[in-house]
């Protein structure tokens, strides 16, 4: 379970494990913590995270989750339901259905959820996989590729 998301209600923040996921990768704060049960768990930087979710007819969809907290070596990565909700998410959980799923504030189905572990498990990455199998996304402009476009003059910015 550590690779994998579980959708957590109780959660007030997202919580993922592994730098390399990250995207807009920023430096917390010093002294930023949270709490883990009795445990003061520092937080080492904040940033986005895409994961890979099941949706309707078995497709993976991409669902991106912002100012998620990096907190290395942390037993496995949280999604927080609170800030899905804020996000019109909602949680069917009815039980004459075989999966539980997250529909949109139209009612359509987003993604189901594994029931995994006696956890409800968002995306699902077996712990024997090497961490370059992680789901990758390239920039388009990085150190090995051309400049990215300027926006402005060189005037305007001396």
């Amino acid at each position: 379970m550590k690779n994998s998301a579980i959708l957590d209600t109780g959660s007030t923040i997202d919580i993922f494990n592994e730098i390399s996921r990250f995207l807009n990768f920023r430096a917390a704060p010093y002294g930023d913590f949270l709490w883990a049960g009795e445990h003061k768990v520092p937080i080492q930087g904040y940033g986005d995270i895409d994961i890979a979710v099941k949706g309707p007819g078995g497709q993976r969809q991409i669902l991106r989750l912002y100012d998620v907290a990096y907190c290395e070596n942390f037993a496995c990565n949280l999604v927080s339901f609170r800030k899905l909700k804020r996000r019109g998410f909602w949680w069917d959980t009815r039980s004459d259905q075989s999966q539980t799923c997250l529909k949109r504030a139209d009612n359509s189905v987003f993604a189901y959820l594994k029931d995994q572990y006696d956890q409800f498990v968002l995306e699902d990455i077996p712990e024997d996989l090497s961490r370059g199998s992680f789901f990758t996304r390239r920039n388009k402009f990085n150190t090995y590729t051309r400049r990215k476009p300027r926006k402005a003059l060189a005037h305007v910015w001396h």
